[in-house]
């Protein structure tokens, strides 16, 4: 009889670790039926007035629908599954930024400072609370240890338009237009790891006017203007002048980030 004695050391531990950019196809914690517009489609998808909230029409069962308010004409204001837009609730960051009187956002965000938007229909969290239609959440960029921006300018003028019905009547008149959207951002380091800044600004500047048919605009004014000697005026005036900023600073504490948005 032999006798074989055997040592068996402990091999050494090893743990992989794999990172992946591709979203699951099933999230099994998920129980809102959402849409997360991804920082490349907020990027790159033409939106009108450049209003970032038109990117809600991407989620099914997202209209627009009118305004209780005449001032807000030019915003995105959303029926979401047949209701009214008053009832959806909006945050950024996660604070309210929800107008309560007519619907909508209250502050108009500049599209170069959104890095992520969130529409959720339908069964949306407690987190997502107050509001019976939809619930929508924007997160804004935030600097980091490099420096980095972006500047951009889109503009349309009157020579490069057609003349409508009205402007080639006898008469007409082709009426002003003029349409500039410009702006950038710009982000970076503060005090290296510990505090970075962001900024974007964007304006828009607009000369436009509508057109009315010349004769019946005519008989109209002079009956209303009799012995005035009033002329009247085939270009009725549309200016619009708008101004959106958003700054964020970003504090690092012991490894717990703190963000306050203005």
């Amino acid at each position: 009889m032999t006798t074989v004695n055997a040592e068996l050391k402990p091999g050494a531990t090893s743990e992989i670790i794999e990172v992946t950019s591709e979203a699951p196809l099933v999230d099994q914690l998920k129980t809102s039926v959402s849409q997360n517009i991804t920082p490349s489609e907020v990027e790159e998808l033409p939106l009108l007035g450049r209003d970032v909230a038109n990117l809600a029409y991407l989620a099914p069962g997202v209209k627009a629908t009118d305004s209780y308010d005449p001032t807000k004409n030019r915003y995105a204001i959303l029926s979401v599954n047949g209701q009214s837009g008053r009832n959806v609730n909006v945050t950024i960051n996660g604070v309210d930024n929800k107008d309560n009187t007519v619907g909508g956002p209250v502050m108009q965000m500049p599209l170069e400072a959104v890095q992520e938007f969130v529409i959720s229909t339908q069964l949306f969290s407690a987190a997502n609370g107050r509001s019976e239609g939809a619930a929508i959440n924007l997160i804004t960029k935030a600097g980091t240890n490099k420096y980095h921006g972006s500047a951009f300018g889109f503009f349309r003028e009157q020579q490069f338009n057609a003349e409508n019905f009205y402007e080639k009547q006898p008469g007409g008149q082709k009426g002003p237009y003029s349409r500039q959207f410009f702006g950038g951002s710009a982000g970076g380091p503060i005090a290296k790891d510990k505090l970075f800044g962001f900024f974007a600004f964007e304006r828009q500047r607009e000369h436009t006017s509508i057109s009315e048919d010349s004769l019946a605009l005519s008989e109209l004014q002079a009956a209303q203007a009799a012995g005035l000697a009033a002329q009247p005026s085939a270009i009725i005036a549309r200016p619009f002048f708008e101004n959106r900023y958003n700054g964020r600073l970003d504090y690092r504490f012991n490894d717990r980030e703190t963000a306050t948005t203005a």
